[in-house]
């Protein structure tokens, strides 16, 4: 259960993420949290969020971020506003405070992907699941909707 405090490892980006304020604490209104970014870890796939908007603040190092089809390189004290629904990555060697508004079940999301001991097939699931806070764009869009549906519905 997400708390403030607690860390988390994606274990195919390297990346890690502590809470900072949950849900619980702000009325379901915002989820902060501080991430690593890790250069030698897999790219996240772009994605969107569409209910959701997010707010970067890059507070070491730099990332190069995909927002819709700008690219651009972020550095320490700057700071990215992401509009619900726009398809966006990024990936470097960085701490960043993040901002979700709304929470929803980011926070369960979250966990559930980050879970060491979840098969790939699991993580397909979960994002299945959690398509209100999460969907992937493009080509792995439309393959987690073919194949993220069929292994959800078996768990």
């Amino acid at each position: 259960m997400a708390r403030p405090g607690l860390t988390i490892t994606d274990p195919t980006s390297g990346q890690t993420i502590t809470f900072v304020r949950t849900s619980t604490e702000t009325d379901g209104e915002l989820l902060q949290l501080e991430s690593t970014y890790k250069p030698q870890g897999r790219r996240p796939p772009l994605h969107k969020h569409p209910a959701q908007s997010e707010r970067f603040e890059v507070l070491e190092g730099e990332l190069a971020v995909r927002v819709g089809r700008r690219r651009q390189r972020l550095t320490a004290g700057d700071v990215l506003e992401i509009p619900a629904g726009t398809p966006h990555a990024m990936a470097g060697d960085a701490r960043v405070r993040w901002e979700v508004r709304p929470a929803l079940e980011t926070e369960a999301f979250l966990e559930a992907v980050c879970d060491p001991h979840a098969s790939a097939g699991a993580r397909l699931g979960t994002a299945w699941r959690h398509r209100a806070e999460f969907r992937l764009t493009g080509p792995a869009g439309l393959m987690l909707a073919l194949v993220g549906r069929f292994v959800a519905s078996k768990r």
